[in-house]
């Protein structure tokens, strides 16, 4: 019932993050696209718990053909819509939150 990023996943044994994040978009967007990397982050899960989310990205529009065992919908939106979301009390999965306050929605 949150929004969230529409690929992610860990990294499998004997794949680099480049490797697992092209995995992750083809199994559950059903595609494949070039993608660049964007940022490594340290996210805190809480006081004992710590990942790294590596983020990539990409500049692919479709037609998707999303897996629906993982993914529900896919649409785009605007830094203000989803600010806009945030404050109507929307839910954003807690990692993806954390990666748009600290990148496009400065407070």
């Amino acid at each position: 019932g949150a929004w969230s990023t529409a690929v992610g996943g860990h990294v499998m044994s004997g794949e680099d993050y480049v490797q697992g994040a092209l995995r992750e978009f083809e199994e559950e967007l059903g595609v494949l696209a070039g993608i660049e990397f964007f940022s490594k982050d340290l996210y805190e899960v809480n006081e004992k718990l710590k990942k790294f989310v590596t983020v990539f990205k990409t500049n692919y529009n479709g037609p998707f053909n999303p897996n629906k065992d993982d993914v529900d919908l896919v649409d785009f939106f605007t830094i203000q819509e989803i600010k806009e979301m945030i404050d109507g009390g929307e839910q954003f999965h807690p990692e993806l939150l954390f990666l748009l306050k600290k990148y496009f929605i400065k407070t």
